[in-house]
């Protein structure tokens, strides 16, 4: 496998990452919102793992690919310090 096909098939497991982290953050919102916060806590835990692997150096890295998930409006910088706050303002436990 050459260096561009590596660089490439790296940027797309970022991409997935991303986008599950996303879906995990938006059905925690939307299990909060709906009382069930023992499983907003689950999803939120799953979003803030992967976003913990994840490497967000710049705007694209951590930029999200959709304006809201579920009708939950995701960050617009959409990394761990903004997943966890907006999650604490929905008071779910993350520890």
């Amino acid at each position: 496998m050459s260096m561009p096909s590596i660089s490439s098939a790296m940027a797309e497991i970022h991409s997935l990452d991303m986008r599950k982290a996303e879906l995990m953050f938006s059905i925690a919102v939307v299990s909060a919102k709906s009382g069930h916060m023992h499983m907003a806590e689950g999803f939120a835990r799953e979003a803030l793992e992967l976003l913990n692997r994840m490497v967000c150096r710049s705007y694209e890295d951590c930029a999200t690919g959709d304006i809201s998930i579920l009708g939950v409006l995701l960050p617009e910088f959409f990394h761990e310090g903004t997943v966890r706050e907006r999650l604490s303002l929905l008071n779910i436990k993350l520890n």
